[in-house]
């Protein structure tokens, strides 16, 4: 999937500048960042564009070549959900296993801040196996991270793929 200058969906352009992103996905990648940096921004727009784009509907870019994807799939934050008594941890659990189960190699998986709040070595472990695990399934994936010890598997990962 490769879109040029692409625009937050939400953002009327008459009332202020945007900044316009380019992204060429061909397999899974990892976007570590500042908090506040716009990673939740950006991932919302390219999941709107997809979205749009295999509907056949205008996507706010310059170009994007959006291929058919059989799901879009997008894990954002998590709550608690008392009414099931269920931690914001389970939540989060449940919806990445029912990502995971439903993943294909036409899955587009958009996926921010894995393991929000959890102790950051247990919450490492996870988002690892969850990065090994889509990286395995061969599917159009992101993860998005802000988390230092996150960030230092990131870089790990990425040297054990050379």
């Amino acid at each position: 999937m490769k879109i040029v200058g692409l625009l937050p969906y939400w953002i009327n352009m008459a009332e202020g500048g945007a900044v316009h992103n380019t992204i060429d996905m061909q397999s899974l990648f990892l976007l570590t960042g500042a908090n506040g940096g716009g990673k939740s921004s950006l991932l919302r727009s390219i999941c709107a564009a997809a979205l749009l784009g295999i509907c056949g509907l205008t996507v706010r870019a310059e170009s994007a070549l959006i291929p058919y994807f059989d799901s879009i799939m997008l894990h954002t934050k998590s709550y608690d959900s008392p009414a099931d008594h269920k931690s914001s941890f389970q939540v989060e659990m449940s919806e990445l296993r029912s990502i995971i189960t439903r993943t294909t190699q036409r899955s587009l998986v958009l996926v921010d801040e894995i393991c929000r709040g959890t102790e950051a070595a247990k919450g490492t472990c996870i988002a690892g196996s969850i990065i090994e695990t889509l990286d395995s399934i061969g599917c159009l994936a992101s993860i998005w991270s802000l988390d230092s010890a996150q960030n230092n598997l990131v870089n790990n990962y990425e040297l054990l793929q050379k």
